[in-house]
């Protein structure tokens, strides 16, 4: 009897534990199934809404994580972007030069592949230089310089002038840039010309989420860089990045500054100037920026880590070693107690997040967003205003004289703040306070949750940006 007894429990307990494990597996196949419909566009509800505390953070993300992986590869991004191109560290183009050349290093082909972005095609090598570390590789986008012609060309990458600079940009990968993998991408359109532009967007977003799913790289070492017209680039979309890039170094730039510099707060920013990049008033907007910087700093000690350098007798060609050696030693914070967000428009594209902070829908015109944490008292300080209707809304206009800030901005309505919390920005075992312009506007507990996390996931693709728990407040 006691063994018919054990064979019956025995029998009940298998057959539960492959319920439990069928269980387990359908709630997986779900998640994927709703992070690929979540990745093509869709927004179905998360399948598996459950409360969290504070211990289970990180094991919810790694099988988030992993559930989201498996949704990428379902729709082939793995095979979205090339494989690098690999080479060894290398000696400066200088030693090289006084090898015999049957000692100089031997270099791989280099074969460009094309990317598709906004209705262009954009060509572009991925290469990784050194030792990969610890904690993944840090990327370096390093933009050409040339820009846009208004010549008939025979195709959108007609313009030699792109193409040369392109090219001349592995040479600057490979021997006076510090050891990384790089992203050289070729101006995808040589009438349009501006690394700005919204097609842009796509391509940069692209290469970002899917190197760090599938090439491993660091999502804390993103650097955007560029010479000339890279510089000019870099100085738009640094600040409109500010929280997906560590830092941002624009070599031989100076297309003019204004309040979009404000999102540097938590992100480093360099420029290398020659004293004598007089043409285009580079020289001149070059220091307005880093002005501007120093005022934002002034007032603000702990954020605005930046630098100017000029370089003494040196025109627009200068020497590229040294602002890259810089910025690759800046880490991304992804947890600031401190946000400041100039929301502007590049090629007539806003953001609706920022650091840990995110908006129902884009602005109409530029908002001024300022949020602070204060751990001590678990309160949320917030400033929302908006340009008036008639104040012109800033653009990347090159070569003009940096504008003064706008002075008469009013407090922003008819929009949802959605706040990204955990317990290393606030105490969420305790009550939450947020204050906006002056009013408190909730106070209350704050829960954690799956949902949040995976809504993060599928909206940045940056494990640095998830979030369990949110808190909404309406403008």
């Amino acid at each position: 009897m006691k063994a018919l007894i054990g064979i019956l429990i025995l029998s009940a307990w298998l057959v539960s534990d492959q319920c439990a494990t069928g269980a387990e597996k359908s709630d997986a196949t779900s998640v994927r199934e709703w992070f690929v419909k979540r990745l093509k566009g869709e927004t179905p509800p998360f399948p598996q809404q459950r409360t969290l505390g504070a211990g289970d953070i990180a094991t919810t993300q790694a099988g988030l994580w992993a559930d989201y992986k498996a949704a990428a590869i379902e729709l082939g991004w793995d095979k979205e972007i090339s494989e690098t191109t690999a080479v060894p560290s290398l000696p400066t183009m200088e030693q090289i030069r006084t090898m015999p050349p049957e000692k100089r290093p031997k270099m791989p082909l280099f074969k460009a592949s094309i990317m598709p972005c906004g209705g262009e095609t954009m060509p572009y090598l991925l290469i990784s230089r050194g030792e990969r570390p610890a904690k993944g590789w840090p990327l370096f986008f390093q933009t050409h310089g040339g820009g846009g012609t208004d010549k008939k060309l025979s195709g959108p990458h007609g313009w030699e002038v792109n193409s040369q600079d392109w090219k001349a940009q592995i040479g600057v990968c490979l021997f006076s840039l510090p050891d990384g993998m790089y992203f050289v991408p070729r101006m995808a359109n040589d009438n349009k010309g501006r690394w700005w532009m919204k097609h842009n967007h796509i391509a940069f977003d692209k290469i970002i989420r899917r190197s760090i799913l599938f090439r491993d790289v660091d999502p804390d070492r993103i650097y955007m860089m560029g010479i000339s017209e890279g510089a000019y680039g870099t100085e738009a979309m640094t600040p409109f990045w500010g929280d997906r890039f560590a830092g941002g170094c624009a070599m031989a730039g100076g297309a003019g500054g204004g309040e979009r510099f404000y999102n540097l707060r938590n992100t480093a920013f360099r420029s290398d100037n020659g004293e004598g990049d007089t043409m285009f008033k580079r020289i001149e907007l070059a220091h307005q920026v880093h002005e501007y910087l120093d005022q934002l700093k002034k007032a603000d000690p702990e954020g605005y880590d930046h630098s100017l350098v000029v370089q003494t007798g040196r025109g627009h060609g200068i020497d590229y070693r040294p602002g890259p050696a810089w910025i690759a030693t800046k880490v991304r914070n992804t947890r600031p107690s401190k946000v400041c967000w100039f929301n502007f428009a590049l090629d007539g594209e806003r953001r609706t997040d920022f650091s840990w902070l995110s908006l129902a829908e884009a602005p109409v015109r530029d908002t001024l967003i300022t949020a602070e944490l204060h751990r001590q008292d678990n309160h949320i300080v917030i400033s929302a205003l908006i340009n008036p209707p008639d104040v012109k809304d800033e653009t990347p206009v090159y070569n003009q004289s940096t504008p003064p800030p706008v002075a008469n901005r009013i407090p922003y309505t008819g929009n949802i703040l959605t706040i990204h919390l955990d317990d290393q920005l606030l105490d969420l075992e305790k009550p939450v306070t947020a204050i906006l312009n002056g009013k408190e506007v909730f106070s209350g507990r704050v829960e954690r949750n799956t949902s949040a996390m995976a809504g993060d996931i599928a909206r940045h693709g940056d494990p640095g940006r998830v979030f369990p728990a949110r808190l909404e407040i309406k403008f």
